[in-house]
């Protein structure tokens, strides 16, 4: 029972959007963790009181420990809490599989759980690029994503049972000797899902996956050993033909959506299968292999590999006609030079200078997210290194860095020394789980795959099958034993995983009905009914006190009920005080603080929480916008009330604004598009400039600014209108009475705002 479940646990994460969000991700840790305790119960019903028995496991555990101990470190305690909660899932999910695989049949049926689940995803992908299933995101710009909505991260899952499929194919050709190779399987079914994963990677249109896929492919070729060497050669030829003839047509109708792209895709599965049956029935299973066929195919093969790599790097029109057009357009494309492959660097150098400040913990889990904008070197927005490596290293430090280099490191050595000690056919399964676990675990060095949940189920469930056969291989060592006080867990264990159960049951439980108590707010908001929203934000708040985002929606809301209740204005105060508390690094919370402080005349926080944002986000525009309105505001009300010489020293500010963001901009790397360097101008900031120079008394510099705010927009009327007080100023009464008859007719309600302005600009001007 307790494995069928296990299987469940492993089978259904991909379809929940890839368990990218918090909700499932807590949700499937309760079960996770239930399911932990019953383990206990099972193991101490057999007597059987091990818990960590080899380095791998205490690697992973220890994992685990640190994004605990990040905490201490965090700069958003909610969001480290969160993906420590992961990490522990991650050990758990590892620690059941090897745990609950006791057996060669149990290892089997597991396998093929994880082809099965990672095939009807790869449909579902087909399905979306045909038209025919929808499914939120699983198309994206022409690229499957299927339930994973991210093309990249799909491709990098799909490695995974792509080599074990290839690996259980050679197994399966062996005639079933061995424990973990399969013998009742029809070889061609593995043909057939071998060919489905090809497929759908190729139309992930991921160049990271292409680039990895023909190296790791050799990796595999190379291990698989003499007997299974020629026959993998063949196998890659039987998948790779149908996968290239399929796509050549298949990418003509993926634009329109038409289902013809089922009937490309079924055309080659059904090639593929039958290649394999008709090659090894017409008797090539029984060929015999000598050293010397092995090694002039080897040679061969590399050449091949050469050859068409020279092709990709230096000479990738040869393909046209060969691959689809789409696919030679972003082999085209692959270069340090593109823009999606230097800002991955440039991403990379930002995250070192996290790195820097925080070495031993790093900045706990969500880190990056939350701190990033503070490093960066330019305007970008990635809530994520797309660097798995450098990921942990920013959340749990050089330690966390060393734990999952080390995880990733032993899987592999534990994998190679069991893989080189076993018979043939178990020797070529072994490949396909250690090379399809090198393969994801390269492509989450270039992207942020591991982030998603569901991937990091199969990249530690893999590790749990690597550990399994190492523990249905005892006679070899292919990790040695550890003596540890963690090897026995006993009573003590029983204890620990039912408290562990109850505290994420209590805990999760909570943040889960939380956001649903969230949603039904954003439900009440939509209806008006802002009262029932707020009823629902506080409570909550009350089940998950740390989240900021009900903080910040509860203060918004807050905010507008003072309107009729003025005693909500403290409400909504200390619910952006303790926003800004918890997120003190983000400059989005601060920004909508300082707003709210402006609105209501708290004009010395408001300029310091603007301030702060700027800090914190000196590369978007936006904070220097927020900024210039802040200080023209500020520098207006002071001239209304008579506070002259307070009010220019306001607007002396402005220019030093600009000055720091020439600087900033001065500063961002030279090959960064133009559209990401942080801009000179914008229409609101040249608004809140030409405005403030009419106060000023410059109405040239005024109108220049004025000129470039189009009268379409929403600030269009306001702008017709201190035009008209820029020529008041020039003396041109006839110019400044036409700008504002036009702004009184496009928005009538300017009316009183205009005399106010007329007035204070006479008295400015007589000053």
């Amino acid at each position: 029972m307790l494995f069928i479940l296990l299987l469940v646990l492993l089978f259904y994460p991909p379809y929940f959007r890839g368990l990218f969000f918090e909700r499932e991700q807590m949700i499937t840790f309760i079960i996770t963790a239930f399911l932990f305790a019953l383990c206990w119960e099972y193991k101490l019903a057999r007597r059987d009181l091990s818990f960590i028995r080899n380095p791998l496991d205490l690697v992973v555990l220890s994992l685990a420990g640190i994004y605990l101990l990040s905490l201490a470190t965090a700069v958003y305690f909610r969001g480290a809490l969160s993906v420590a909660f992961l990490y522990v899932n991650y050990f758990l999910i590892y620690w059941l599989t090897w745990q609950l695989v006791d057996s060669s049949r149990r290892w089997l049926v597991l396998a093929h759980v994880l082809l099965a689940t990672a095939f009807v995803v790869s449909l579902v992908g087909v399905g979306a690029a045909a038209g025919t299933v929808d499914y939120p995101a699983a198309l994206l710009h022409n690229r499957v994503s299927s339930t994973l909505q991210y093309p990249n991260s799909l491709a990098g899952y799909l490695m995974i049972p792509l080599f074990l499929s290839l690996g259980l194919w050679l197994g399966a050709l062996q005639g079933g000797e061995g424990q973990l190779s399969p013998a009742r399987v029809p070889t061609a079914v593995y043909a057939a899902l071998a060919y489905t994963f090809a497929f759908t990677i190729l139309f992930t249109y991921s160049r990271g996956g292409w680039l990895i896929l023909p190296f790791t492919s050799l990796v595999f070729l190379l291990l698989v050993g003499r007997r299974g060497f020629l026959r993998g050669v063949l196998n890659l030829g039987i998948v790779a033909l149908p996968v290239v003839l399929a796509a050549v047509p298949a990418d003509r109708v993926l634009a329109d959506g038409s289902p013809l792209f089922w009937a490309y895709f079924l055309s080659g599965l059904g090639a593929a299968a039958l290649l394999e049956f008709v090659l090894y029935r017409l008797g090539l299973r029984l060929i015999p292999v000598s050293r010397a066929v092995a090694a002039a195919v080897g040679v061969v093969t590399l050449l091949g590999v050469a050859l068409g790599a020279y092709i990709v790097a230096l000479r990738p029109d040869v393909l046209a006609g060969v691959v689809p057009a789409s696919v030679l357009a972003r082999i085209k494309d692959i270069s340090l030079s593109a823009y999606s492959a230097s800002s991955r660097i440039l991403w990379t150098l930002d995250a070192f200078k996290i790195v820097k400040d925080n070495p031993i913990l790093g900045i706990g889990g969500d880190g990056w997210e939350v701190a990033y904008q503070v490093y960066q070197s330019y305007a970008y927005w990635s809530t994520e290194v797309h660097n798995h490596y450098l990921q942990v290293w920013v959340e749990a430090g050089t330690l966390g860095f060393l734990a999952f280099a080390g995880f990733i490191a032993l899987t592999l050595y534990g994998t190679y020394r069991l893989l080189v000690r076993s018979l043939p056919a178990d020797r070529m399964v072994l490949a396909g789980i250690g090379v399809g676990f090198l393969s994801l675990a390269l492509h989450s060095g270039i992207d942020f795959n591991l982030s998603l949940a569901a991937v990091s189920f199969m990249l530690f469930a893999t590790a749990g099958l690597a550990r399994a056969a190492m523990r249905l291989n005892p006679e070899v060592i292919a990790l040695p034993e550890l003596r540890l006080p963690l090897a026995a867990g006993g009573g003590l264990g029983r204890v620990g995983a039912w408290a562990l159960a109850l505290f994420v049951l209590i805990l999760c439980g909570s943040f889960v009905l939380a956001s649903y108590e969230a949603q039904e707010a954003v439900e009440r908001v939509r209806e008006n009914d802002l009262e029932a929203a707020l009823e629902s934000f506080e409570r909550a708040i009350d089940l998950d006190p740390m989240q900021v985002a009900y903080r910040l929606d509860a203060a918004k809301v807050a905010d507008a009920l003072s309107v009729r209740d003025k005693s909500l204005l403290q409400v909504a105060r200390e619910h952006f005080e303790r926003a800004v508390d918890l997120q003190p690094t983000r400059a989005k919370v601060r920004s909508e603080y300082a707003a709210f402080l402006l609105k209501h005349g708290d004009i010395k926080n408001a300029l310091a929480e603007f301030r702060a944002a700027r800090e914190r986000q000196p590369h978007h525009i936006r904070v220097y916008e927020d900024l210039v309105e802040a200080y023209f505001l500020v520098a207006k009300l002071l001239l209304q009330n008579g506070r002259l010489e307070e009010g220019r020293v306001a607007l002396e500010q402005i220019p030093k604004i600009l000055e720091t963001r020439d600087r900033v901009r001065a500063a961002e790397p030279a090959e960064i598009p133009d559209r990401l360097r942080l801009p000179e101008m914008t229409e609101r900031l040249a608004y809140g400039l030409g405005r403030a120079q009419v106060l000023m008394l410059r109405p040239d510099e005024a109108l220049t600014y004025l000129q470039k705010v189009s009268e379409k927009g929403e600030r269009g009327p306001g702008a017709v209108m201190w035009r008209g007080l820029a020529l008041v100023l020039k003396g041109d009464t006839a110019g400044a009475q036409q700008a504002f008859n036009r702004a009184l007719d496009m928005d009538p309600s300017l009316g009183r705002e205009l005399e106010e302005l007329i007035k204070l600009i006479l008295s400015l001007k007589g000053s």
